[in-house]
């Protein structure tokens, strides 16, 4: 008997201690990073480039029963990070990427045919709509299927690791 409230209250305290405040545990990362350039292949995260994106002024909106719900967690994480990428182990898995990564959060809210859409408002002019399919399971999602502004035509760098090239117009 001792044996068995002890296993219980193991298992009581491991679940409060598991869950967390942040909100941010209300998404995954089911895989989908963006590299944006302008028609000459440069990097439009790099402040430094001419028509270079305001990083800082990027809004991710999630749709949610048919409306855009910007992305904010009560931490203040904006739905999105950037991440360079070194090819460390010389597989190449990372050649061919033209600067910083930016991956999106995915909303874990799905609509009835099992579908996540984001919306990234890069400033006041321009956005793109990413849609992804999942494969959810009773303790797991996985991506299938990606879409881009309703296409899925998608410039792939690396579709393993579901990075994609987006070219913008300066």
């Amino acid at each position: 008997m001792k044996k068995i409230l002890y296993f219980i209250t193991i298992s009581i305290l491991f679940t409060a201690f598991s869950c967390s405040d942040d909100d941010s545990a209300a998404y995954r990362d089911i895989g989908f990073g963006y590299c944006v350039v302008d028609q000459d292949g440069n990097d439009l995260f790099d402040q430094e480039t001419a028509g270079a994106i305001d990083t800082s002024a990027i809004e991710i909106y999630n749709i949610i029963d048919g409306k855009p719900v910007l992305f904010r967690t009560n931490t203040g994480h904006k739905g999105y990070w950037f991440v360079k990428h070194e090819d460390s182990d010389g597989d190449g898995r990372y050649d061919n990427i033209p600067g910083l990564v930016m991956y999106i959060a995915i909303l874990t809210y799905f609509d009835e045919e099992d579908k996540s859409t984001s919306i990234i408002k890069w400033n006041k002019q321009e956005s793109d709509t990413v849609t992804i399919l999942a494969d959810r399971k009773i303790n797991s999602t996985w991506p299938v299927h990606y879409w881009v502004n309703g296409s899925d035509n998608i410039d792939w760098i690396n579709k393993d690791l579901r990075i994609a090239r987006k070219v913008k117009q300066r």
